[in-house]
């Protein structure tokens, strides 16, 4: 069983969760990566298509994503209390739930794809590539959830690197087989676009198989008994929904943010949509760090409260904001000072449209590297709240950013002051800057550790 993180030096638990975890995001986040680097080899048109595609799943899948959420901070909780026996109880109940659950989404998302896609005002080509796309990633559904709710339950008890080296194992295998599905080789048609979307569920697959297995063998700290399945624990239900719906509706709020983001970078022109997903790619990695001393942060706060210890919850997360600040000065720094060359992997550049989608690229680094500097405490912030199980206020802070702030000042700027693309890279920074002050201003003067859930 994972070591005792109620006890000893905080930073060094922080340490020894967050590299595991940074580690984890960064490997979940090669996917996109490995995915875009070879779909970039196929022209702007197919990087616009796929670009098109993340916001829509994301949204798609999100109604499920707070149970997730309510998985990890259930399981620190009660490993703070070292109670093992709801441990495996929560982890069978959410693990089947999250299963069931998923199947159905698979069918309703991939039957409703045309009619989301055809919304967008793009070019027919990129339409019809996005909608391939979209439907095969729906298809993968079941895997990709079970795979998902591995690590949350695992990341509850502080076992991070089991459920590390499974994704490590899952990127390779995309990593070797992108290349081939998307171009062809030997028996392999060349499947295009659609290509990653094959390999990503192939990889994933593999994945939740493997994970379910140690689950259901109980290797490393949760045993999933299927026995357990034949009362419906409504006490239990009830926690795990007071828990997972704000974060559902936090996940599904920011997702439909992006996709509005999406309409609105739509209205100007393809290397503009090509740089926005290339940026967002980018954002999106260079943000591990952030996500992963965040879940560190999450975990240790649940399990400190879980122990009735909340003075050093506190003091956990206020460490945990110190250090991402830090951190993400330094990336922050480096990323500018090599944005052509980072933005360039994405690109062959060997026409106008591919040069000026550098460009704007280019830029639009420059002003997420302000954001992120500003949005990784918040971050931090709202992990310790979904931590504490008040995952009302992490979901308020979330809508704030997005919905009083960026999606307002991106259309303003952009739209109705004209300022196209630069309006929309300006929104990010300035978003977060005003979000950062409220967020602050909870976290101090609200009273969000002072119970057990």
């Amino acid at each position: 069983m994972p070591k005792d993180l109620t006890e000893g030096s905080i930073i060094k638990s922080l340490i020894s969760l967050s590299i595991p975890l940074i580690l984890m995001n960064i490997l979940q986040t090669l996917y996109q990566i490995t995915d875009a680097f070879w779909v970039g080899q196929l022209g702007t048109d197919a990087v616009a298509a796929v670009s098109l595609t993340f916001p829509i799943l994301f949204f798609v899948i999100s109604a499920l994503m707070g149970f997730t959420v309510a998985g990890t901070v259930l399981i620190s909780q009660y490993k703070g209390q070292k109670n093992p026996q709801k441990i495996n109880h929560v982890s069978t109940q959410i693990f089947f739930l999250i299963l069931f659950s998923s199947f159905i989404l698979s069918i309703i998302g991939f039957f409703i794809t045309p009619y989301i896609v055809g919304f967008i005002d793009t070019e027919t080509y990129i339409q019809e590539n996005a909608t391939a796309y979209l439907q095969v990633a729906f298809l993968g559904l079941v895997f990709m959830f079970p795979y998902h709710i591995f690590q949350a339950l695992h990341r509850g008890i502080g076992e991070v690197k089991i459920p590390m080296y499974i994704i490590l194992f899952a990127v390779l295998l995309n990593f070797f087989l992108d290349p081939i599905f998307i171009n062809g080789y030997g028996p392999i048609p060349a499947f295009g676009v659609v290509g990653s979307a094959i390999v990503t569920i192939l990889a994933q697959g593999i994945a939740a198989v493997i994970a379910t297995i140690i689950m259901l063998k109980g290797m490393f700290g949760i045993k999933l008994d299927i026995k357990e399945l034949k009362v419906m624990d409504t006490t239990l239900l009830k926690k795990i929904f007071k828990i997972a719906i704000p974060s559902s509706i936090q996940f599904t709020t920011n997702s439909l943010s992006m996709v509005v983001l999406i309409f609105i970078v739509s209205m100007f022109s393809t290397s503009t949509i090509s740089a926005y997903g290339i940026g967002t790619n980018i954002l999106n990695f260079i943000m591990m760090p952030t996500m992963g001393i965040g879940f560190a942060t999450s975990v240790l706060v649940g399990q400190n409260i879980g122990a009735l210890k909340k003075n050093r919850a506190l003091k956990v997360a206020k460490m945990s904001i110190l250090a991402t600040f830090m951190a993400l000065i330094l990336i922050a720094i480096i990323l500018v000072i090599f944005s052509d060359f980072v933005v360039g992997l994405f690109i062959k550049s060997t026409n106008l449209d591919d040069i000026e989608t550098l460009k704007l690229g280019i830029e639009f680094i420059g002003y997420l590297a302000v954001t992120f500097c500003l949005f990784g405490p918040i971050h931090i912030i709202m992990s310790a709240f979904t931590g504490a199980g008040r995952t009302k206020l992490s979901m308020i802070i979330s809508m704030v950013v997005v919905w009083v702030f960026r999606i307002p000042l991106a259309y303003l700027l952009a739209v109705i002051l004209n300022q196209q693309a630069l309006g929309i890279w300006i929104s990010f920074p300035l978003s977060s800057f005003f979000s950062l002050i409220i967020a602050l201003i909870v976290f101090y003067k609200y009273d969000w550790a002072r119970e057990i859930i």
